[in-house]
């Protein structure tokens, strides 16, 4: 977000909005936590994701081929 909240004084008047600019996201990407999970997010996704779409193509094409001992039944469910 652009914006965080900020507290003064002894806190009675509550948060107030303020802008900060692209502060929260230089905080958060030179967080090493941050990081960690984002790299983990990046392995996932090149693994899984082709992954998931080959195996659907390759389902798909079973389906879809004569050779299919249970065709009908998947036309039919």
């Amino acid at each position: 977000s652009l914006f965080t909240e900020k507290q003064s004084g002894l806190g009675f008047d509550g948060p107030r909005t303020v802008f900060d600019g692209l502060g929260n996201y230089a905080t958060a990407l030179g967080d090493q936590a941050f990081r960690d999970g984002f790299r983990v997010l990046l392995g996932y996704c090149a693994f899984y994701i082709p992954l998931m779409g080959g195996g659907a193509i390759a389902l798909a094409l079973l389906l879809d081929s004569a050779l299919a001992r249970a065709r009908r039944f998947f036309q039919l469910a």
